[in-house]
């Protein structure tokens, strides 16, 4: 574990594997020490590590901005910072985003992939803005509605909330989707359906994503195209597939 290099996944593999599963109770002060005396690893290896057990043992990666921050520095071999916002690239989102699923994953049975929360998708999609890219691919599509700022809006009583189902172009408060005691049933009312409410809809896109994913999807495929650097659509599809390609980067440095 000297090499600064070594991706997450195996990181925490190593670890498993000498360890058994009751490592991830242990406290990470345990945890650091041992790994110096075992391993003599590099600070950052003892940052990944816990950043994966974290990862294991909590959800808040999927649902809190700020832990989603912090976890995705060590993720990307970077010394986390609790005090200040450090910018994260695409890039660096992206691999932080694949390899927190990805660990999971590797549990199969034993745990589940989390949904992410409107707060970190936001997040995600605010870091993003900031750096010219408002169209997100897999695996942050589920950020892109809130980087475009896609909206759906009802003509009728003109409540607008953020498109996240392309399946789903109804309104929710014209029929009383949300008039629940819990969210996790919402669903829209059939009655006010049968009648005809909220039907009266529409997909409004501040910041079209059509051409950025067109230029993308040729860029993916090796076509050969000619990038205008004054073109916008252009630009945004470079940054985008700079992000794929360093993701695809780090995923093929996991070993085992």
């Amino acid at each position: 574990m000297k090499d600064e290099s070594l991706h997450t996944i195996d990181i925490l593999k190593t670890i498993l594997d000498k360890y058994g599963y009751e490592c991830l109770d242990w406290e990470p002060v345990v945890i650091q020490k041992t790994l110096n005396i075992d391993f003599q690893a590099a600070k950052i290896n003892v940052y990944k590590a816990l950043a994966a057990i974290a990862l294991l043992q909590t959800d808040r990666f999927w649902s809190d901005w700020q832990t989603f921050h912090f976890l995705a520095q060590c993720l990307n071999n970077t010394v986390p910072s609790a005090g200040t916002i450090q910018e994260l690239s695409v890039s660096q989102i992206m691999v932080a985003v694949d390899t927190a699923n990805k660990l999971r994953e590797e549990l199969q049975d034993l745990s589940f992939v989390p949904v992410f929360s409107e707060e970190v998708s936001k997040f995600i999609a605010s870091q993003a803005l900031n750096q010219g890219v408002w169209f997100l691919p897999a695996p942050l599509d589920f950020a892109s509605p809130y980087a475009s700022k896609t909206m759906l809006v009802c003509n009728d009583c003109g409540n607008e909330e953020f498109f996240m189902d392309e399946e789903d172009e109804i309104c929710p408060t014209c029929t009383s989707k949300y008039d629940l005691t819990s969210l996790s049933s919402a669903s829209h009312n059939e009655d006010r359906l049968k009648l005809g409410f909220g039907k009266n809809t529409k997909v409004v896109t501040q910041y079209s994503t059509l051409q950025v994913q067109k230029t993308l999807q040729s860029l993916l495929e090796g076509r050969d195209i000619n990038l205008d650097e004054n073109n916008q659509d252009h630009i945004c599809a470079a940054k985008l597939f700079t992000a794929i390609k360093y993701m695809t980067k780090r995923r093929r440095e996991k070993l085992l």
